[in-house]
């Protein structure tokens, strides 16, 4: 790509408010700076953060105005099309994170303007962007079919998302797959500290489980802590839950009533450093989620040389082969759950198997090569605009 090109990324919530969608943005936006890309971010302003917000590396400008609800939210929706026709000479093209509210100003704006816009669909299965828009935002339906007809260029990070595109109209050449990415080099685990690892992690009596979530219903971790209760007298383990949502107090319950209170940890929310040093610690990730994009959790559990299980769901096929380098189960069965925990807990040779092909899986969502996929989409877009 020859000259600089100026990336204006918009999207609902950003630092300090942390999901999948938000670290993608945040770690896509840092990686493109690296490419001769200008990078700049909107998103809306939430009551006790900073303004003038510019700590990582691209400039963050949150408008709007907090504390209205949903009033707030068509308020923020106004003033992302006013920006984008105030910045028109300072942006290139419009890349929309999430098929939501601010997604649709911003491919009115993007008509208006005569600019390419690209929105990246972040979850797939019940809460599919489009579906959930139509379903849950006053004239939604509506507004979800303007994007299906005008975004220039979606991004699907499953197939799934793919197909369910289709059933809102997008043709197969407005499509592209690109899966979510993450910075292996935070994790620079070779080969044999990846043996060494395992070999330390057998010899410990105890079997580390980790989750990394929201505690939300579409996690599923009720189906998890039924499991474990399975399992209490066959494995000396204990589960560390990292994560906050509305039915911690319901799983707390749970855990209570099966007998697993001196087995389960529930952790909450920490940084991103804290999750990383668990996940050193972890000898096994699990992830029993009924929906799933691609997720951040399960991509830094793998680099972190951590064996993995994980729903039989497209979001996690996409990243796991089954007995390849880590295994899955039929969502919600909790005797295939227990006994993946088991296989994995006890026989080693497999251990050694999948972790080693994950090391080597892992490689394909590396930050860096995701990028790349990105800066062929915008080199595409901006040529066929010009010659438009």
């Amino acid at each position: 790509m020859g000259n600089k090109i100026n990336i204006c990324m918009v999207i609902g919530l950003f630092k300090p408010f942390v999901g999948g969608a938000e670290k993608q943005a945040e770690l896509l936006g840092k990686t493109l700076l690296k490419n001769n890309v200008d990078v700049s971010l909107i998103t809306s302003l939430q009551s006790g953060v900073v303004v003038d917000c510019n700590q990582d590396s691209f400039p963050v400008k949150r408008i709007g105005l907090p504390g209205l609800g949903k009033i707030s939210d068509f308020i923020f929706a106004v003033t992302i099309f006013v920006k984008l026709l105030l910045d028109r000479k300072r942006v290139d093209i419009i890349h929309v994170h999430q098929a939501l509210l601010p997604s649709f100003a911003s491919v009115a704006a993007a008509k208006l303007l005569k600019k390419p816009v690209l929105i990246k669909c972040s979850n797939s299965g019940p809460r599919f962007d489009l579906d959930y828009f139509a379903q849950t935002v006053i004239l939604g339906k509506y507004m979800a079919k303007f994007l299906a007809k005008n975004t220039d260029i979606f991004v699907a990070i499953n197939e799934e998302v793919g197909l369910q595109l289709k059933t809102w109209g997008v043709e197969k050449k407005r499509i592209v797959y690109i899966p979510n990415g993450v910075f292996i080099e935070h994790w620079k685990i070779s080969e044999n500290e990846l043996f060494s690892q395992l070999k330390v992690k057998s010899e410990n009596k105890q079997i580390n489980l980790i989750t990394v979530c929201s505690l939300s219903s579409k996690k599923d971790l009720g189906t998890l802590i039924q499991a474990l209760e399975i399992l209490k007298m066959e494995i000396p383990f204990k589960l560390f839950m990292l994560g906050k949502g509305p039915l911690r107090e319901q799983l707390e319950m749970q855990v209570k009533n099966s007998g697993l209170e001196k087995y389960v940890t529930f952790v909450g929310k920490v940084d991103s450093s804290v999750v990383q040093q668990y996940l050193r610690d972890s000898d096994i990730f699990i992830l029993p989620s009924i929906t799933e994009g691609v997720s951040n959790a399960l991509l830094e559990a793998m680099a972190a040389g951590v064996l993995c299980i994980a729903s039989d769901i497209p979001g996690n096929r996409k990243v796991i082969t089954h007995l390849d380098n880590g295994l899955l189960f039929k969502v919600g069965d909790i005797d295939a759950l227990s006994d993946s925990i088991r296989t994995l807990s006890i026989d080693t040779g497999i251990s050694k198997k999948t972790a080693l092909s994950a090391q080597k899986r892992i490689q394909d969502f590396e930050i860096g090569t995701i990028s790349r996929h990105y800066l062929k989409v915008y080199d595409d877009l901006l040529k066929k605009h010009n010659k438009s």
